[in-house]
């Protein structure tokens, strides 16, 4: 939900469950924006960890 939209007085959505999910296996298997997000992430940060690196992956020849 974009917040820049939102009428006055439109309360923001509940966001307990972001605030405490944790990447889990399942997540790539997810059907919520949230566990594809999670799952997706994961990826990135798995793979930057790999290279042993921060540099951006897509952009190797600007290290």
């Amino acid at each position: 939900m974009d917040v820049k939209k939102q009428q006055a007085g439109t309360p923001l959505p509940d966001t307990t469950n972001m605030a405490d999910h944790q990447y889990s296996v399942e997540d790539y298997e997810g059907g919520t924006q949230l566990e594809q997000g999670t799952a997706e992430t994961h990826e990135m940060v798995s793979d930057v960890y790999m290279t042993g690196n921060n540099a951006d992956p897509q952009n190797q020849d600007r290290v």
